[in-house]
């Protein structure tokens, strides 16, 4: 759009035509444009804006949203748009997805595949089209959008009312629902799920809850959602890839500006606060006793690992240099890196702290051309020629095994990398 190489008609017509049912009617820019409201597609731009200059916009090419671009693109939305008005074109919409769910036939399998892989299981932090797919079999909102007829049904609230000027919009809550830890859903997390995370981290949330005034919670089964301006697409906001709840006993005391938990639902060694974490490590354990489970569980974190896993392999820009035992971390690590993994592990009593080694030199090497010999060499502090002529066979060693040319004296300790180093003997265990 910014180096005008389309129009908003031609990238919603390329959508239109290429991406499948789901966009069918209507392509990206037009549902932008149903979503501003009656203020149209300036509205939404105006809502969108303030994203453009959240910090993962230095990490691409991402134009700046001058008044005169903004402009160009209000002006051929305007254009698309044919001067139908908001309510014809959710009519239209709405008509065309009835005529194609009436078109879908009963019975038969249906093969479902997406690309690429999902990035996350929530869709709080990402504007991922794959991410919907598993997170609204994950999350629930208080309203569903299921069956041809596309009318809210009851999630997460049972009942709801409109005030006549439509600036008020009360939820009672189902009775009896509990969180995974057996604490039970209230209006409290309602509250804490659309002020402190849809509303200030989801990409639409300015969108659907940019003019909230307030969220009263009177009982912990009601939440009454007060609006400075009616909003025509509020209700619609209320679905599990829109507004997704959350337990507030969990994420209430966190700082999501920083650590945004709850984005890395894939990643629960980088959970934050510990108590998530280990929540979190303590559920696959149980799974994984109750259903017999096998887990690749990939982390820098080996406190972690010692705890998770049986088996540990070190590995480093694709190669593996050492296979241990978890309980060799108490000293036992051969490998170099192994080592330097060992010493990173931060030590909360501070009697028992380690002589801390300096950190790595260097920086690793391009994964898509890789140094010769081993992988591990550009950085490793007993670096001899022999290292990068070639890989040394694997070396059997207590518990495992490891690919270094000197697995044997690193086994015995005696190689000392500079002065003040310490490295740690194997022992007994």
């Amino acid at each position: 759009m910014h180096d005008e190489v389309a129009t908003v008609e031609e990238v919603d017509d390329a959508i239109r035509f290429g991406a499948g049912l789901r966009w069918a009617m209507m392509g990206t820019f037009l549902i932008y444009r149903l979503a501003g409201g009656e203020d149209g597609m300036r509205h939404f731009m105006a809502q969108f804006g303030p994203a453009l200059k959240l910090p993962w916009t230095k990490l691409t090419e991402v134009p700046e949203l001058t008044e005169a671009f903004i402009d160009r693109i209000a002006a051929q939305s305007d254009a698309q748009a044919g001067g139908i008005g908001l309510r014809d074109w959710e009519r239209k919409r709405d008509d065309g997805l009835l005529a194609i769910a009436a078109e879908v036939k009963k019975g038969g399998t249906l093969s479902y595949s997406f690309q690429p892989e999902p990035t996350a299981l929530s869709t709080i932090a990402t504007t991922a089209v794959t991410v919907p797919i598993p997170a609204t079999k994950i999350f629930e909102s208080l309203l569903e959008y299921a069956g041809p007829d596309l009318k809210p049904k009851p999630g997460l609230a049972r009942s709801w009312t409109i005030a006549p000027a439509g600036l008020t919009y009360t939820f009672k809550l189902q009775l009896g629902v509990k969180w995974q830890d057996g604490q039970p859903f209230t209006s409290a997390d309602v509250k804490f799920s659309v002020e402190k995370i849809i509303l200030p981290y989801h990409a639409r949330g300015k969108i659907y809850f940019g003019h909230l005034a307030g969220i009263d919670t009177p009982d912990p089964q009601t939440a009454v959602f007060r609006l400075n301006k009616h909003v025509p697409c509020f209700l619609k906001a209320f679905q599990p890839s829109e507004a997704p709840m959350l337990p507030q006993h969990l994420l209430g005391y966190t700082d999501h500006s920083i650590s945004l938990p709850f984005r890395r639902l894939v990643s629960p060694s980088s959970w934050s606060p510990s108590s998530v974490q280990a929540q979190v490590i303590n559920l696959l354990l149980r799974l994984q006793e109750q259903r017999g489970l096998s887990y690749l569980f990939i982390s820098h974190n080996l406190a972690l690992a010692r705890r998770f896993a049986d088996r540990l392999a070190v590995m480093y820009l694709g190669q593996i240099g050492e296979f241990a035992h978890p309980s060799q971390l108490t000293g036992g690590l051969v490998h170099a890196y192994s080592r330097a993994l060992f010493q990173a592990m931060p030590i909360a009593d501070s009697a028992r702290a380690r002589t801390r080694a300096p950190a790595l030199p260097g920086e690793p090497p391009s994964p898509v051309d890789p140094p010769s010999g081993c992988r591990f060499q550009a950085r490793c502090p007993y670096r001899q020629d022999i290292c990068t002529a070639a890989v040394r066979p694997v070396t059997e060693v207590e518990g495992g095994w490891v690919r270094c040319h000197f697995a044997n004296t690193l086994d015995q300790g005696r190689l000392m990398a500079s002065p003040g180093r310490r490295l740690y003997a194997r022992t007994s265990t």
